[in-house]
């Protein structure tokens, strides 16, 4: 017996409609995209509106993916306490010839490095245990762990610092996502980066977050950056 499926697909290409049944098969076939692994060797900086960098070692932190292609494009998106979603994106990171250092070209609003607002990115980094001013200049920046630039195959990097990228989520943050050349990454992998669950990252940042809140709020969008 023919299901009612078959014969309504009988149906269409017998009257003709080949052309119809491809559009309604690519269509189906678009919708159905799935989130890919974004697995990665890792390294941790802290950026926060802050005047100095103390406490930032213990701070949640975002994790960067290193030893990719430098066309690789690492992207996040925040949502505001208002709704608002920030995209942004960074491509070609890399580590200092010394390891001491995470250096990469960061994209604002845009989840693939593309038809960015900063046209062409803006070059910045981050250095283990250094506190610097950040971009923009209301942040203080500095690298927490760069096990996988000073040994990638070291027990360190492979063992607590290798899995899914990510950003901290926090109160001005919001719900974070992560992507890869444009893609939602799946926030399922494997991750083994130690005591860095989402929830431990949200209880660390919490009383930040509520803090700086109302300064954050005047400042705009400048702390998605």
């Amino acid at each position: 017996m023919i299901g009612p499926g078959k014969m309504w697909l009988r149906s269409l290409i017998s009257e003709g409609n080949g052309t119809l049944l491809i559009l309604l098969l690519s269509s189906f076939a678009f919708t159905t995209t799935h989130a890919i692994d974004c697995s990665a060797k890792l390294v941790a900086t802290v950026s926060n509106q802050t005047e100095d960098c103390n406490g930032f070692e213990t701070a949640a932190p975002h994790l960067w993916p290193v030893w990719v292609d430098a066309d690789s494009c690492h992207g996040w998106r925040a949502t505001d306490p208002d709704g608002r979603l920030h995209d942004n994106s960074a491509n070609n990171m890399r580590c200092s010839d010394d390891g001491t250092k995470l250096l990469y070209t960061q994209f604002a609003d845009t989840l693939d490095c593309q038809n960015a607002k900063n046209e062409g990115g803006t070059e910045k980094h981050f250095e283990l245990n250094v506190c610097e001013e950040g971009t923009p200049s209301i942040l203080k920046d500095m690298a927490t762990n760069m096990d996988c630039c000073l040994d990638p195959m070291g027990e360190s990097c492979m063992m607590s610092y290798t899995g899914l990228p990510d950003v901290p989520e926090d109160e001005l943050r919001g719900d974070i996502s992560i992507w890869l050349n444009g893609e939602q990454c799946d926030e399922d992998t494997s991750n083994n980066v130690e005591s860095r669950s989402k929830s431990d990252k949200k209880k660390r940042s919490k009383s930040k977050a509520k803090k700086n809140k109302k300064e954050a709020r005047s400042k705009g969008s400048k702390l998605f950056e």
